[in-house]
């Protein structure tokens, strides 16, 4: 940002695509592992949670040093908010989740993208902060491919979604 100069470049890139690799691969195993009946998306993100929370304490908790510093915020008002903010994670995977159950890992990913449009409306309204000019339109177009793709009736995602999730049948076109 700004005028920093980029030490890393060929890093930062290798480890963006390694967690787009890790994260399409989830999505991907998850919807496999659901034409099994006696999983639930209830149980796949209670494994997934459970082994993500071992691996990150047993092994990059020890390979850091950060076992110290975390039993030294661990009485501060940060733990709160930290807290907090794991309740909201969680119940977004919870959703994430079943939106893969239901319709699918290519259409829940495309929903869940959109997360970076709302993160500017709560940063707003919670923050007040305002957003530069190039994340508005970045959101826009976010939102925009998702409903576009929704008016033309190529996926009827939210559709799939009210029905799949809550139960609730899609408005009758008039």
């Amino acid at each position: 940002p700004g005028a920093s100069e980029v030490s890393n470049l060929l890093l930062g890139f290798g480890c963006a695509l390694l967690c787009c690799v890790g994260w399409a691969a989830e999505a991907v195993i998850c919807a496999y592992r659901y034409k099994n009946p006696d999983i639930t998306d209830e149980h796949a993100l209670q494994i997934r949670q459970l082994t993500s929370a071992l691996f990150y304490g047993v092994v990059i908790m020890t390979v850091l040093g950060g076992w110290n510093f975390t039993l030294d915020i661990l009485p501060s008002t940060a733990t709160m908010i930290i807290a907090l903010s794991a309740l909201f994670g969680t119940a977004s995977y919870v959703f994430y989740y079943r939106a893969i159950a239901t319709i699918g890992a290519t259409k829940a990913m495309a929903l869940n993208i959109t997360y970076s449009a709302w993160s500017i409306v709560f940063a707003f309204l919670l923050l007040h902060t305002l957003p530069d000019l190039k994340s508005i339109i970045d959101s826009i177009q976010s939102l925009r491919e998702l409903l576009y793709s929704e008016v033309k009736g190529q996926n009827h995602v939210i559709e799939q979604v009210l029905n799949g999730y809550f139960g609730i049948e899609a408005l009758p076109n008039n």
